[in-house]
């Protein structure tokens, strides 16, 4: 059975915050990315107002950053929403989001 491939898409707001990170927290969250592409069910389902979008948190050095994204599992794609520190992180994805 062959792997499936998903496809990527970026919301803007994601790719704003993702450009202004430096250089190292970038290639760290770019690196969670792949994790991501790679086993999109990876990230915990939120529910309530969120419903219908996962969350995939690690560490850099010593703070929880976040990654938001929404899965279409009959096309294949994974839309990025939003990405940040853990603070607060659910207040700003759904003022985002416009939720």
């Amino acid at each position: 059975m062959s792997k499936v491939e998903w496809k990527l898409i970026e919301e803007n707001i994601a790719k704003r915050t993702l450009r202004k990170l430096d250089q190292d927290k970038r290639k760290v969250y770019e690196d969670q990315i792949a994790k991501i592409r790679d086993n999109p069910f990876i990230g915990q389902m939120k529910t309530g107002p969120l419903k219908g979008i996962r969350v995939l948190n690690f560490n850099y050095k010593g703070s929880i950053e976040s990654i938001a994204y929404r899965l279409d599992t009959k096309n294949h794609i994974i839309t990025l929403l939003y990405y940040g520190t853990h603070e607060n992180f659910y207040k700003r994805l759904r003022r985002a989001l416009g939720l």
